[in-house]
């Protein structure tokens, strides 16, 4: 029996086509996969190819084999050396492989002894006798031996003779393709007992079963036709006849089965399609065009700025004939568009234009792009920054200027942001604080310019300091925090001055205690005279830490974090119920390591940075107290922090607030 073997063909090109079933095979199943065989005795293997979807895939094997031969069919014929020998078949186009054992052995034979009447089979039945079956369909049929006293004996072994399809040793039959009525004999060697069944198999002589295009691949130049047919063949690879639907891409192929090749080079597929929908593919390759010359009007060009010129293009072939093509365009100095449009840039000089059609490019084509007389090389918006109150209005003005420094007249688009720009160019300041950008740009050029919206300063009616009162050892530091609020009571800035007693203050509020005990004072105002008290109460339990460096914000680091039951212990933890502006700290514990050098407490602002309110300096079993206040408004959490003496951080507790 002949199987046509299908071929999926991919497309190079980006041409939309239709999905193909996957028929490239990964894997072959030998049937049957273990034989018992005396020398010179035959045997048809059946080889099944499947696709990596493990789906069914018609191929031709090639078969080889060990002790004994075979031949393309797969009919295998027993050597004269006993052992154990394979039969393989491979697809060769992708490397795919299966294998079946043979066990060859003779059979010895027996000293004549008296065999009892009752171990000697005198009948064979074959079940099922009669069974219909489609092609390819596999069924186990079983034997039965009886005695002369029809008794069931269980006989050693057994040989089969068939006349279609196949049969493994243990009676596992394959029907084959062609339809029609089959014998199954089963014989026992040592008495020649018999016995027999009927497969019919399902279908009718003369069906389409597959199909095959000729040729299978074809070679095409363009605009070129190329004849294709398609032949069908029933399950037993006779002839039918069939009338497909054809389709094809990379051209076009009519219902006689002509193609007519397209113009794009290329690798393509033809399928006809049968109306059982039994299909067949051919590849078709598209040539490249024998192109010999290729003329461009014009041949040079002298342009301004901006300005466009349409290039005809004109492709001739080896015989003199204006053939269709698709050119590739590249230029320099402008832009190119694939109808041939080029459009000079903004930059004067020099430039080229090159076109390749197949395998051909042709020699530069010159492109000058000429200097306007008076085309503005630099832009500038007048003023170059300004400070408005919202609603204050100013005008702008853009000016332009050639290379000779000379002012010119050209267009220009605005682009504001922060208020509103009239036609005349005046600016209208928006009501929301802040710094905006004010844009000018010509078709070449773009100037920028800022403008700031600052609103006049709100009236402060309050301060408030935090913490109000801070507990220090001798050298500690505290970072206190000033808040100026409006008659609203929101918070407003201002410019603070600060002033301390009993230890140092910097600018920023930070506030290093001095070696004299006892109680003192921070002072913070305003300009227009509003201030704020805080009070610090220097303990002297520790001589004086070196200066923390200046700056509020906690340097990043990793966090080594040590259970509290070895670091700390919290007494007692109150923060809130305060006021709905300001919220009351007040923290103490234990230390319980001698790891830590310092306590800190920090704030953490809704903006995401850190602030130390305060530090002590601490020894193992010392207590520490933290008490103030903080700002709700801009405060997310409240940090206890340990950090040794190099100030990395040991431990940290945190709490929302």
């Amino acid at each position: 029996m002949r199987i046509l073997s299908c071929i999926l063909l991919f497309s190079v090109l980006l041409v939309p086509i239709a999905a193909q079933e996957d028929t490239k095979i990964t894997t072959i199943e030998v049937l049957p996969d273990k034989v018992d065989l005396k020398p010179g005795d035959s045997y048809r293997f059946i080889a099944r190819g499947y696709n990596r979807a493990y789906q069914e895939v018609r191929f031709v094997p090639e078969w080889s084999c060990t002790g004994g031969t075979i031949d393309a069919q797969g009919f295998y014929v027993a050597g004269p050396s006993e052992g154990v020998h394979s039969v393989n078949a491979t697809f060769p186009r992708t490397g795919a492989q299966g294998s079946a054992v043979v066990v060859i052995k003779r059979v010895r034979e027996p000293q004549p002894l008296p065999v009892p009447a009752t171990t000697v089979a005198s009948r064979l039945v074959l079940l099922p006798s009669n069974i219909v079956l489609s092609p390819g369909e596999t069924i186990r049929f079983e034997v039965r031996a009886y005695n002369m006293y029809n008794q069931e004996l269980r006989l050693p072994y057994y040989s089969w003779q068939i006349t279609g399809g196949s049969m493994t040793s243990d009676g596992l039959y394959k029907a084959g393709g062609s339809p029609g009525t089959y014998q199954i004999r089963v014989q026992d060697p040592s008495t020649g007992i018999s016995g027999e069944a009927v497969v019919t198999i399902r279908g009718v002589r003369g069906q389409l079963a597959s199909m095959k295009i000729f040729p299978s691949d074809a070679r095409v130049a363009p605009y070129k036709e190329k004849r294709f047919f398609a032949t069908g063949y029933d399950a037993s690879a006779n002839v039918v006849p069939v009338t497909p639907r054809w389709e094809a891409n990379g051209g076009n192929i009519d219902i006689n089965g002509i193609y007519v090749a397209g113009p794009i080079p290329g690798t393509y597929f033809i399928r006809a399609i049968s109306p059982e929908g039994i299909t067949s593919t051919a590849t078709v390759v598209i040539e490249d065009l024998e192109i010999t010359r290729v003329q461009i009007i014009p041949d040079r060009a002298t342009l301004l700025p901006g300005q466009i010129v349409k290039f005809q293009l004109t492709v001739y072939d080896r015989a003199g004939n204006v053939v269709n093509a698709f050119p590739l365009w590249n230029a320099t100095g402008g832009i190119m568009q694939s109808n041939g449009t080029y459009q000079a840039g903004s930059v004067p000089g020099d430039y080229v234009i090159t076109v390749s059609v197949g395998k051909l490019t042709t020699p530069p084509i010159p492109i000058k792009i000429l200097t306007p007389v008076n085309r503005p090389v630099r832009l500038e918006i007048l003023p170059s920054n300004a400070i408005l109150k919202p609603r204050q209005q100013i005008l702008f003005l853009a000016k332009a200027y050639n290379a000779k420094g000379e002012e010119v007249r050209v267009p220009v688009t605005w682009t504001v942001r922060g208020g509103i720009l009239e036609p005349n160019g005046v600016f209208q300041a928006g009501t929301i604080e802040g710094t905006y950008m004010i844009e000018a740009s010509t078709e070449e050029l773009t100037a920028k310019t800022m403008v700031t919206i600052r609103p006049d300063a709100p009236e402060i009616v309050s301060l408030r300091i935090t913490p109000e009162e801070i507990r220090l050892q001798p050298g500690g530091m505290v970072q206190f925090i000033a808040v100026a609020f409006d008659r609203m009571n929101k918070p407003v800035p201002c410019n603070l001055s600060w002033s301390a007693e009993g230890g140092d203050l910097s600018k920023e509020g930070v506030y290093t205690a001095g070696r004299q005990p006892g109680e003192f004072f921070v002072q913070v105002s305003t300009d227009s005279g509003i201030k704020a008290l805080a009070k610090v109460i220097i303990l002297g339990l520790e001589p004086p830490e070196p200066p923390m460096p200046p700056g509020p914000v906690i340097p990043p680091g990793p966090v080594v974090t040590i259970p509290s039951s070895e670091f700390l212990h919290l007494i007692r933890w109150k923060t809130g119920h305060g006021d709905d502006v300001d919220g009351q700290i007040l923290i103490q514990g234990r230390v319980l390591s001698d790891q830590g050098h310092k306590v800190q407490l920090v704030i953490e602002n809704t903006d995401g940075t850190e602030q130390i309110i305060s530090q002590v300096t601490v020894i193992r079993g010392q207590r520490f107290e933290f008490t103030g206040k903080y700002y709700r408004a801009t405060t997310r959490a409240i940090k206890l922090l340990l950090v040794d003496q190099h100030g990395k951080r040991l431990y940290e507790f945190r709490r929302e607030t």
